[in-house]
């Protein structure tokens, strides 16, 4: 029995690490075939059948608890980038961003650029799902706008759009929303600070190896919060 007692103190111990000392447990294992055991102060008592067992547990760690997120980045981290900042805002108001991979990877005076895998939004024939490229290329198409127009000042939508599917985007949806033209975004910026709210038409192109896979064009509306 003594023996037998080791190897379950063993096994004890362990699960005993994993699970964080939950009151009581029932495991099944290839060569156990039914075992229970519950918490008793520091010491366990281990059942099988009509066989009662209680085994003394010393020295367990606390689990590591796997639930806990990463601590986000500072305010200040992302307030002096852009980038971080844009993205942050994506993952944390349009929460589907997140879970397709939505990375913003550029932004200048020339356009705003954003990155998904095809892994996370594959089709049927593991190329680029044509929702989530509109989804993608819609974004580039907000973000532009979102970063012009000093972030919180205002609210974005889109109001009307189409695209147009040209190849398969085999590993990386790409989306390059270019600049609007000097005259058409001070047009713009009047009707946007005499009305507080103002909508402007934007291009996107989604590449993959140079070439153009989609092209997207959407009206965008901006209003004043």
């Amino acid at each position: 029995m003594e023996g037998r007692a080791g190897t379950f103190a063993g096994r004890i111990c362990e699960l005993k690490r994993r699970l964080g000392n939950k009151p009581a447990v029932t495991l099944r294992t290839a060569r156990i075939p039914l075992l229970s055991f519950r918490a008793k102060s520091r010491n366990l008592l281990l059942t099988r059948g009509n066989v009662a067992l209680e085994v003394k547990v010393r020295d367990v760690s606390t689990p590591l608890d796997m639930t806990k997120k990463r601590a986000p980045r500072s305010t200040q981290d992302s307030a002096a980038d852009p980038l971080l900042e844009a993205e942050q805002y994506f993952h944390q108001q349009i929460p589907i961003t997140r879970t397709m991979g939505v990375r913003v990877v550029a932004h200048d005076e020339n356009g705003f650029v954003l990155e998904a895998p095809v892994a996370l939004n594959s089709n049927h024939l593991r190329t680029a799902f044509g929702g989530s490229i509109n989804a993608v290329a819609t974004l580039a198409a907000y973000g532009l706008l979102w970063l012009k127009l000093e972030r919180p000042a205002a609210h974005v939508v889109v109001a009307e759009s189409s695209i147009r599917f040209l190849r398969p985007v085999r590993e990386i949806i790409r989306a390059v929303c270019l600049s609007p033209e000097p005259a058409e975004w001070a047009a713009f910026q009047a009707r946007f600070a005499g009305k507080g709210k103002a909508r402007i038409t934007l291009r996107v192109k989604v590449v993959e190896e140079g070439e153009t896979a989609a092209e997207f064009e959407g009206i965008f509306v901006a209003q004043k919060k």
